[in-house]
């Protein structure tokens, strides 16, 4: 494995809210400046991220339109590896994977047919005297998206998450740089 992306995809775990940006010069960038964690980790194993991730207790947030779109491999490492899991209205397909993970009786009629702003959303039971069992799928209510008229949303959630989760870059190398020389 290549210890640069190794160091990168680490560095960028604990800020992975709103998105990656656009790094090198651009060629693989999309139009809105955005590109996926996945051809930026390049070539690390997504499972062993997500190992590594619970022992320094990082939250990371996995999300994707259609289980279809990521490979069988990652499937498994986030299905093996994450304590909750949330599902919106899906496709029969789906459904079906995610009505195994959710360990329940229910129907997968049940995720295919959910309102808007509605989802199941599975966890595990925290006790310091038991091991963390899964819980009942509960189904939970959405807040709609806030539009407020006139507002420049992008850039306010840019610049919230920037201050709020962001380090400047010089302080990130010099501590990669740090971490090298030990």
């Amino acid at each position: 494995m290549d210890i640069s992306a190794a160091l990168n995809a680490y560095r960028l775990l604990p800020g992975l809210l709103v998105s990656i940006w656009s790094l090198g010069d651009g060629s693989d960038a999309r139009e809105d400046g955005k590109c996926d964690i996945q051809n930026f980790i390049c070539g690390v194993d997504f499972g062993t991220i997500l190992a590594e991730a619970r022992k320094y207790a990082l939250a990371l947030t996995v999300a994707t339109q259609t289980l279809s779109q990521r490979s069988p491999e990652t499937l498994s490492a986030v299905f093996g590896n994450c304590a909750t899991i949330i599902g919106y209205r899906t496709s029969g397909r789906d459904a079906a994977a995610l009505k195994e993970e959710f360990a329940t009786l229910m129907s997968r009629r049940n995720l295919q047919d959910l309102p808007d702003y509605k989802a199941y959303v599975r966890t595990l039971s925290s006790s310091k005297d038991t091991p963390a069992t899964p819980l009942e799928p509960k189904l939970l209510s959405i807040h709609p998206p806030i539009h407020t008229p006139g507002a420049n949303t992008r850039e306010r959630i840019i610049r919230t998450s920037l201050g709020r989760y962001a380090k400047p870059r010089a302080i990130v190398d010099a501590g990669i740089n740090k971490f090298l020389a030990a």
